[in-house]
Parts: structure tokens; C-alpha cells; sequence
């Protein structure tokens, strides 16, 4: 009986000041969001939040799946070494951006532009990761006059084929106490779930894992993500496949540079490579390794990159 009440104290004890630990980690992850001076827009398909950083080259970037404005910052900050002006905004749901009854990755793509009219942007690079990737398509498709050029990394593509298995995260994860455990103390579960080798992670560049590390860190606070993370489930992830035929990248001029790693977990490899050979105006860097993140690639990714926005600065508009 002594040792039975003595294991449940020791139990309480140690959830209690499990609990202490993520009640303070959670109040600082809402309190960063709150810190990092995002502004709103209203726009004819609701609000959008945003933020801006830097100063040149204008670069919208369209953030993946539980992101936000943060992770959008976060993306273009590991991607560029030149003076750019990033804008990231939280994308339908996400955040403080509203979620429209229409939220389409064309109606996106659409709040995106109201954007960058409010900001006085006449065009800009335009970024797409993950499940960003269709609305930047779409941004470019629809908008050529305003696309200076087209970056895609570890995005979606259109694809002929039928979709098989989930296109979104288990509901289930998707709550704060959960995503802190994951994080605290089994963050390897992220890793896999990206496609990285834990050891390989372990083994990289102190600049390497500190670019997924910062990151990772956008994916939390994950509660206010929801009802982004359930519109790309349903409707961003699914939109270039149930409408294949609108997708006519074979008109699409604007210069486009496509990043994909053959062994990306979540986001199709041969569509990748397939979507590149309907574009005239493609590059196509492959790599063999660094699963969703391209993770290892980070130095080259970001010369490459670099290089392809400077390079298109000069390209007349379509």
C-alpha cells in the first residue's frame, strides 16, 4: 500500500509539472504569434493577415500545410541571400485569415492579389511550398502579368491520377497538448513524417537542422491552424486533381524553378516531374534525398534559388 501511494505521488508530481512546462510552452508559442506584428487586410472574400519583411524584390510566399504568416516568413528567410521584400500571409483559415465559404485555391490566389494591391506591389516572385503550391499555381496561371516568377518547393502539382489515402493529418494530432508532446518528446514522429532520417538529421549541419527547427516551430500553436489544416484537406489538396483540365500549364510563361526531392512522402514526386514537363519556361532541380523539406540541401537550395529570382528580375512582363 506504502509503495502504491508513494508511485501515485510521484505520478502526480511529475504530471504536474508536465503540465506547468506546457502551460508555459503554449503561453509563449500564443504569445510569439501576438509579438510578431501582423497586420490585416479585408478583401472581398474576408480578412487576411499578414506580414512583410525586408526590403527589395517583392516575394509572396504561400506557406504549406499548418502554417501561417510565420511559416511563410520562415520560408522565404531560409531561402534568400539577396535583399527581398517577403510577404507572408496566413492562407484561408489559418491564423487571423479568414476562411470564405469558397475557400478555392483560385479564390486564394484571388485575396493574394488584393494583397499585394493594398501593399502597392505591382508584381512579385511568387513562392509555393506543400499544399501552398495551388494557389501559387493558380496565382501565376491566372495572373501572368503579375508573376515575376514561379519558385515551387516540395509542392503539389496537378495530377491525372485518382487521389489514394488522406490528404491532411490525422484530426486527432491536430490539438495543442498533443502537438507539445510530439514536439518535447518524440519529435522524431515530425521527422519521419517529413521523410527525414532521424540519424541524418542528427548528423547534418548545426545551419541545417536549425532551418527545420525554425520551422517546426511554426506548426504550433496548432488550434488556431484547424480550420486552415480542414479547408486544404478538403479543398487545396484536392483542387488540382478533381480539376485537372484547368491546370493548362502548357501556357504558362512565366519563368518557373521547381525543387523536388524523389523521396517526398507527401507530395508526389513523378507529378512533380510531370507538372515540369508541361512548363516551357521550367528548371527542374531533382534531388534524390531530403524527403518534403529537401532537408541536407539547404546551402545549394538557397544559392539556386538566389540566383533564379536575380536571373528573372530582367525578364519582360507576359
Amino acid at each position: 500500500m506504502t509503495a502504491a501511494i508513494v508511485a501515485l505521488g510521484v505520478a502526480t508530481a511529475v504530471g504536474y509539472r508536465a503540465y506547468r512546462n506546457y502551460r508555459a510552452d503554449m503561453d509563449e508559442a500564443y504569445a510569439a504569434v501576438d509579438r510578431a506584428e501582423s497586420e490585416t487586410v479585408e478583401t472581398s472574400v474576408g480578412t487576411v493577415e499578414y506580414r512583410t519583411l525586408g526590403c527589395g524584390v517583392p516575394v509572396l510566399v504561400s506557406h504549406g500545410i499548418v502554417g501561417g504568416f510565420d511559416q511563410a516568413l520562415q520560408t522565404g528567410v531560409n531561402l534568400f541571400d539577396s535583399d527581398v521584400k517577403l510577404i507572408g500571409a496566413s492562407r484561408f483559415g489559418y491564423l487571423g485569415s479568414e476562411l470564405p465559404t469558397e475557400a478555392t485555391p483560385e479564390a486564394q490566389a484571388g485575396a493574394y492579389a488584393e494583397l499585394l494591391d493594398e501593399l502597392g506591389v505591382d508584381d512579385a516572385v511568387v513562392v509555393g511550398t506543400s499544399a501552398g503550391g495551388a494557389p501559387a499555381i493558380r496565382f501565376a496561371l491566372d495572373r501572368p502579368h503579375r508573376t515575376r516568377a514561379l519558385v515551387l518547393i516540395g509542392s503539389t502539382a496537378p495530377s491525372a491520377d485518382e487521389l489514394a489515402g488522406p490528404t491532411g493529418p490525422p484530426h486527432g494530432v491536430l490539438q495543442d497538448p498533443v502537438f507539445w508532446l510530439l514536439a518535447n518528446h518524440a519529435p522524431w514522429v515530425f521527422l519521419k513524417l517529413f521523410g527525414l532520417d532521424p540519424d541524418d538529421y542528427e548528423s547534418a549541419s548545426s545551419d541545417e537542422r536549425r532551418r527545420v527547427g525554425a520551422l517546426l516551430e511554426t506548426l504550433v500553436p496548432v488550434e488556431p491552424r484547424k480550420p486552415g489544416v480542414y479547408n486544404d484537406e478538403r479543398v487545396t489538396n484536392t483542387a488540382m486533381a478533381e480539376h485537372y483540365g484547368e491546370y493548362d500549364l502548357e501556357s504558362l510563361d512565366t519563368p518557373t524553378l521547381i525543387i523536388h526531392a524523389e523521396d517526398d512522402p507527401l507530395a508526389s514526386f513523378e507529378d512533380a516531374k510531370r507538372m515540369a514537363d508541361r512548363i516551357p519556361n521550367v528548371t527542374f532541380q531533382r534531388y534524390e534525398t531530403g524527403g518534403h523539406l529537401v532537408f541536407g540541401h539547404g546551402d545549394e537550395i538557397r544559392q539556386t534559388v538566389t540566383d533564379f529570382v536575380a536571373s528573372s528580375r530582367d525578364c519582360p512582363d507576359t
